[in-house]
């Protein structure tokens, strides 16, 4: 059955090209050689922590305390995602943080770094008294380092110049794997564009199966797995507190009241949606260990289950439901597709392809009749289908076989 909404990236040969076309491979062998290496960045030491710090190690724990509270103190007023100021003591907690998952007995002096298992244990251990909103954008801070210089994601941009201290170079923690520089439509670009071989070998297999995005999908985060599993659906925020489940991702992290420091679910009585394959902005990851998840899902079997149920549709107010499915938001952020969306209406899940092994268990147990698709791989699909169809025309050749080509 054809999709309504997704998009489709099938292998069709395209043939015809000029011959005054400058060639793409052209252009790709060409940069290949001015590209920079991916260099690996290694976890700091207890004792290369305290010697940054101006500590001995036994000061440490008092210091990073000290380096906390201030930090979420200026958490409380804070309106943008990430602070060059705690670039370094985010590097310092991510190196806690492996410490304290890598070694099983922790030596007494530094047992304190158990404290760094989870963002509630953190949050609880160093920083009890920050508000829900200082928490909020503390956690905004760790995805911010996750996703630029840790880069769990096996799709890397790096750019000629380090932008800032949060990560757009090639130095990322993990940098182990075999990179494959991805092709662009111009000679003079500002940056170049990675992905792990696997990656490409996955694009690969999706284009010859006539890969075909999601009719919608739901960002979402590792952290909400557990709440989702229970319920056999994804919620709404404002059903899910109903449901006694504290909200860890999505919109309702972000919808936090300045003044009072409250979260509000308010006007999130539907699970809010975009139409076509994922995109970036709604996942959270406000923690070392956490990964982003998103969901793909079936516009006609999500339908169905709300034409059998009493699910109402949201609306922009309580007390003002909308009347159909694919109803915008005013403020444009997404589409509200009623306040329960089972599992069943599930077809895709996608999540880093880091993460595959977790999420196809999550999958296996919970709706196996979804298949998994990374997240860089829909991703760099959606960014390249124009270049490699260029690629594809210009050498008379399928653009499985462009994507196969990349491989060697």
């Amino acid at each position: 059955m054809q999709k309504s909404e997704g998009q489709n990236y099938g292998s069709e040969i395209s043939r015809g090209a000029t011959a005054a076309e400058s060639k793409i491979r052209t252009i790709l062998e060409a940069r290949r050689d001015s590209a920079p290496d991916i260099e690996a960045i290694d976890p700091l030491s207890v004792e290369e922590m305290a010697r940054l710090e101006g500590v001995e190690v036994s000061a440490l724990e008092d210091k990073i305390q000290e380096r906390v509270s201030l930090f979420a103190e200026e958490m409380e007023s804070a309106n943008s995602y990430h602070e060059d100021n705690y670039a370094q003591l985010m590097e310092e907690l991510y190196s806690l943080y492996l410490l304290s998952q890598n070694n099983r007995d922790i030596p007494d002096d530094i047992s304190w770094i158990e404290n760094l298992r989870s963002f509630d244990q953190f949050c609880d251990y160093f920083c009890p008294d920050a508000t829900p909103h200082a928490k909020a954008f503390i956690g905004h801070n760790v995805q911010r380092f996750i996703e630029n210089v840790v880069h769990p994601s096996r799709d890397l941009q790096v750019y000629e110049r380090t932008l800032d201290l949060w990560g757009n170079g090639n130095r990322i923690y993990d940098q182990e794997g075999d990179w494959v520089l991805l092709p662009e439509g111009f000679e003079i670009m500002s940056g170049y564009r990675f992905a792990e071989k696997k990656i490409i070998e996955e694009i690969r297999t999706l284009v010859g199966g006539n890969y075909v995005s999601s009719d919608y999908t739901h960002a979402a985060g590792s952290a909400a797995l557990n709440g989702i599993a229970r319920e056999q659906a994804i919620l709404s925020a404002q059903e899910a507190v109903k449901a006694g489940i504290k909200p860890k991702t999505g919109e309702f992290v972000s919808y936090v009241h300045q003044e009072s420091g409250k979260p509000s679910t308010g006007i999130l009585n539907s699970v809010y949606v975009d139409r076509g394959g994922p995109r970036y902005g709604y996942n959270i990851a406000k923690w070392f260990g956490e990964y982003f998840v998103t969901f793909g899902i079936n516009k006609e079997r999500q339908e169905e289950y709300l034409r059998s149920t009493d699910v109402r549709y949201g609306g922009y107010f309580d007390n003002e439901p909308g009347k159909e499915l694919s109803h915008d938001t005013l403020l444009n952020e997404g589409t509200l597709i009623g306040h329960r969306v089972p599992l069943s209406a599930v077809d895709v899940v996608y999540a880093w392809k880091t993460n595959e092994p977790q999420v196809q268990e999550w999958i296996r147990l919970n709706c196996p009749q979804a298949k998994f698709v990374s997240l860089e791989a829909a991703q760099i699909l959606k960014d390249h289908t124009a270049v490699i169809g260029k690629m594809a025309q210009q050498e008379g050749i399928s653009q499985e076989e462009v994507w196969e080509g990349l491989l060697k």
